[in-house]
């Protein structure tokens, strides 16, 4: 089963088009603000269907739920690769369609696939083993990524077009499709099982409200993760690309050109080379997640630690890059850096998750983490457009860094210190056997 959660993180980032998606709509002609309100739609949409696809996966189960979020993607990447041909007046109808499908496979993925991966390990007595295996999934996902990056990168270069790369990612979502339907049918989920009525979904996620309100400690541990997820994000998937494309531009290499030397049109290599670099070190932090958890003295000072240098390094390197005018390299090692510090933290993240939930609230807790990560995302996002826009895309890029600043002195303000549950040598916080009780989701 671990080889098939490995080739699930494989076709899941297999997305020769996401590390350019910002560069193609701006291709378009669409400003920073019209892509953080398309971005913020598809996100607020994913918001929206949690509970509904929460529901759908009760009954259904989780299994065929993923099955509906990889349909979901290969829809998108297809209507995106026919964007470029849609008359002006339906161009941006046809996107938020486009991206009114990823925002339903995300809501359908959301908190599934860990649920699953973790209710394995459980019914398999490895649940000692839950950082590290998340931590290898990842990796998979961010060498995926990375390798996806560079091709996407040579293919644009070669091709000068950008459907090509769509129509290139709709294939390894339909492969997911595939890969879902061999898993085994106990790790659907014990209401998908139990064929439970209709309000098991609402009541589960009142049950996770209760789980996560009536424990300070988790409380603050979701806070934190959503403030740093979501404002990574917004630094490193949806600006890092332009401003990357804005520094060659000081070089005199376009990103796509239909004339001019090879070098001077090889902007597509060159961000694709940096998304390989980026993620393929970003997969070996997740990899090496454990031993910084074991090294910072267990998950509570490696999650504090991670998220104190996100805020303060972001802060400094936007003041360099205000004051400095050749400012690319400066740009490309504080991506780099931002990407390590999340996934590092990630697996260790959901380690500490592990040991604070029941095990019947977990993926339901991961699934309003990510509602209230995508709630952030819908927020920031136009804002950072309409910044952007305005005053230019460095200024920008000190809005996020000033968030995490503000999340970490109003939940040190507001709970306290907060310890974590004691580390064993081998893994995340320690927990008494118990058999394992699959998630609804």
């Amino acid at each position: 089963m671990i080889v098939r959660f490995c080739l699930y993180s494989v076709f899941k980032n297999l997305r020769f088009a996401d590390p350019f998606f910002v560069l193609f709509l701006l291709a378009l002609g669409r400003n920073f603000t019209e892509i953080g309100l398309l971005l913020g739609y598809q996100h607020l949409l994913t918001v929206a269907t949690e509970v509904p696809s929460g529901y759908l996966a009760d009954r259904l189960g989780r299994v065929k739920s993923l099955v509906g979020c990889f349909a979901m993607y290969a829809a998108c990447y297809v209507l995106l690769a026919l964007g470029a041909n849609y008359p002006p007046d339906w161009q941006l109808a046809g996107l938020y369609l486009a991206l009114t499908c990823f925002g339903l496979g995300e809501a359908l993925r959301t908190g599934s696939h860990k649920a699953i991966m973790l209710d394995y390990l459980d019914s398999t007595g490895q649940t000692a083993r839950a950082t590290e295996v998340i931590g290898l999934t990842r990796m998979y996902s961010k060498c995926t990524a990375g390798a996806s990056a560079l091709c996407g990168g040579l293919i644009l270069f070669a091709w000068q077009r950008f459907d090509v790369l769509f129509w290139l990612s709709a294939a390894p979502a339909a492969a997911g499709v595939v890969l879902m339907w061999t898993y085994p049918k106990y790790l659907d989920g014990e209401s998908a099982r139990a064929a439970p009525g209709g309000a098991a979904a609402a009541g589960s996620w009142r049950d996770g409200l209760r789980a996560v309100f009536g424990r300070p400690r988790s409380l603050r541990l979701l806070f934190h993760s959503v403030l740093f997820e979501s404002q990574i994000e917004v630094v490193v998937k949806y600006y890092a690309q332009p401003v990357l494309s804005a520094g060659l531009g000081r070089y005199g290499v376009s990103l796509v050109a239909t004339v001019g030397s090879a070098l001077e049109r090889s902007g597509a290599v060159w961000v694709g080379v940096f998304e390989m670099v980026r993620e393929s070190l970003g997969g070996a932090a997740a990899r090496l997640s454990p031993r910084f958890e074991r090294a910072t003295g267990g998950p509570a000072r490696a999650l504090g630690l991670s998220y104190a240098a996100a805020a303060v390094l972001g802060a400094l390197v936007v003041g360099v890059l205000l004051a400095w005018d050749d400012w690319l390299w400066v740009a490309v090692a504080y991506f780099v850096a931002l990407t390590v510090l999340q996934n590092v933290r990630r697996p260790v993240f959901v380690g500490a998750l592990n040991g604070e939930m029941e095990k019947s609230m977990r993926a339901t807790v991961l699934s309003l983490e990510s509602v209230a990560r995508s709630i952030s995302l819908a927020v920031t996002l136009p804002v950072v457009g309409l910044v952007a826009d305005h005053f230019g895309l460095k200024y920008a890029l000190l809005l996020p860094p000033l968030v995490l600043l503000a999340g970490w002195l109003v939940a040190a303000g507001r709970t306290g210190p907060v310890t974590a549950p004691p580390l064993r040598p081998d893994g995340p916080p320690s927990e008494a056997p118990e058999t394992a009780t699959p998630t609804a989701r």
